[in-house]
């Protein structure tokens, strides 16, 4: 499909290091491409090696040591940018912790309709807390796009914005191994995360295995990821007593020939947007085990159907769930055979016909 106007479009991140946000970015970048809009992916940080699509542009170069005029030639910088390209939109991927730096933004540097998108259930890192300076940077946008109904509904609760949305981070089909259907075998859990801070909680997980005798007799654990809390979950291993049935793999981007190999995915953040990881498993075949936090996984997850939803937080209960998945053979099955498509609706084609829809591109 190609568009019959001709549109520019720029899309706004910290950074291309392939978390997150930067994922849905950078997809919706190719997206975009693909269909004929002529697209800018546009960083703070020049940091990162993933494919996208369009032409990239860095602040990087306008960096100063002072962090006064750091700020204020990044700024002139980006509102000469949007100047000379005079943009139909700009989607605004960041987070927002600077709520006077943001309303100068908004007020100052984008200069054409601006999408603002929320990723995460932690709002303040995007929206103020001050519901004035909220209102002043945002009343006007175009739309917040959330990325659950989760996210829409609590800044519709605390904030009242009218210009509320939900669009889901999606997958790319062609980015997964042709033969998808997996190791019924396997014994192994699979986890995938950044182990920067606490908030993926590795910890939970090796908790809850290393207390049921009958799940760490017979199962491993491989963790995609690191961080900079890599030595602590290292050591946690070796003192729960479990540092043989665990192994770290390092960065593995993307890591769908693991979710291959693996039995299941856990997920036990403390809390979440709306998790890639656990979408991109169910297609590969991949049931889910996961917290049912306040956003996200219950919008993807039909328990015992397609995984396995567990009261938030509680690590017996996880515990329980990860030994259900081994002990309920026909149990585990039904999930598998029901997780792939039980996500066709997040594919790329169809999460980016949400994007046309909302920018009413034709």
């Amino acid at each position: 499909m190609k568009l019959q106007n001709k549109y520019k479009i720029a899309l706004v991140g910290y950074r291309l290091s392939g978390g997150g946000s930067d994922k849905v970015m950078v997809n919706l970048s190719l997206f975009l491409e693909s269909i004929g809009v002529e697209v800018f992916v546009v960083t703070v940080i020049d940091e990162g090696n993933v494919t996208f699509g369009g032409t990239y542009f860095s602040t990087s170069k306008f960096r100063s040591n002072n962090r006064f005029f750091d700020v204020l030639n990044r700024a002139k910088a980006l509102r000469n940018f949007f100047k000379q390209h005079q943009f139909d939109f700009i989607i605004d991927f960041r987070f927002r912790l600077k709520p006077v730096q943001e309303l100068l933004i908004s007020k100052f540097v984008y200069n054409v309709p601006t999408i603002y998108t929320v990723h995460s259930w932690a709002t303040d890192h995007y929206i103020p807390q001050n519901k004035f300076l909220a209102n002043l940077i945002y009343s006007k946008a175009k739309s917040i796009v959330c990325v659950s109904r989760a996210i829409e509904n609590k800044l519709f609760e605390t904030n009242n914005f009218k210009n509320l949305t939900t669009i889901y981070n999606p997958y790319i089909a062609d980015e997964f191994p042709s033969d998808l259907d997996g190791l019924e075998t396997s014994n192994t859990i699979l986890f995938v995360g950044q182990l920067n801070d606490e908030t993926k909680q590795l910890n939970h997980l090796f908790e809850a295995f290393s207390k049921n005798e009958k799940v760490n007799k017979k199962a491993k654990i491989k963790i995609c990821g690191t961080g900079n809390l890599l030595s602590d979950y290292k050591k946690l291993a070796i003192k729960l007593g479990i540092e043989n049935e665990v192994e770290f793999l390092g960065h593995v981007q993307p890591p769908y020939h693991e979710m291959q190999k693996a039995r299941f995915l856990v997920v036990c953040s403390a809390f979440e947007g709306f998790p890639n990881v656990i979408v991109e498993a169910l297609f590969a075949n991949l049931p889910v085990v996961s917290y049912d936090l306040q956003s996200g996984p219950n919008e993807v997850i039909v328990d015992k159907y397609n995984g396995l939803l567990v009261p938030n937080q509680q690590i017996d209960a996880l515990s329980k769930a990860i030994e259900l998945f081994f002990e309920d053979e026909i149990l585990y099955k039904t999930c598998k055979s029901n997780a792939r498509e039980s996500v066709k609706q997040f594919s790329m084609e169809n999460i980016g016909n949400n994007w046309l829809q909302l920018l009413n591109l034709k």
